[in-house]
This record gives structure tokens, sequence and C-alpha cells, in this order.
């Protein structure tokens, strides 16, 4: 892989950071791209990314917000915030 690409494995002890690395796994099969690439690039049909992040959301129990979905921009956003243990309701 090249230089800052995506280091995924499905052996995290953490349950969030294997669900994201499961279906980017299952997205790009063997070719995850580097971590800069953008979502326009990486999904160029909208509705895809949108059916990819309800996916994720499913499967983290994260849900995003408005702010959050625009804060998005690069794979490295997706990863960070799917990955990222949720925060509590209090």
């Amino acid at each position: 892989m090249r230089n800052g690409s995506v280091q995924l494995t499905s052996a995290s002890s953490d349950s969030a950071s294997f669900h994201v690395s499961h279906h980017l796994q299952r997205h790009f099969r063997d070719r995850i791209p580097d971590s800069t690439t953008s979502l326009s690039e990486l999904y160029p049909d909208s509705l895809e990314l949108i059916e990819s992040l309800f996916e994720l959301e499913q499967q983290t129990g994260k849900t995003l917000s408005n702010l959050e979905l625009k804060s998005l921009k690069t794979l490295g956003d997706l990863i960070r915030f799917f990955s990222a243990p949720a925060k509590r309701q209090e």
C-alpha cells in the first residue's frame, strides 16, 4: 500500500473499529485507498455514500448529525468518526 494508506485489521478489539474495517474491506476489497482520498472520489454516486454511511451507523450504533456529515471530507475522517467510542448520553 502507498504511504499513508489505511491499515486495517479485523482482529481489532474495538467493536466499532472492527465494523469500519469490515465494511471498508467489503466495499473496496483488497485495495483500500489512502486515508486522504476524498469521499467524493470514493463514492461518486451520493446515494452510494449515503447507503454506506447508513450501514456504518447500523453496525456501530453511532448516528451522524448534519454537522458531522458535512465535516466528513476524506476516508480518514470517516474512519475516525466511526472508529471513535460513542459519546455517552447523559
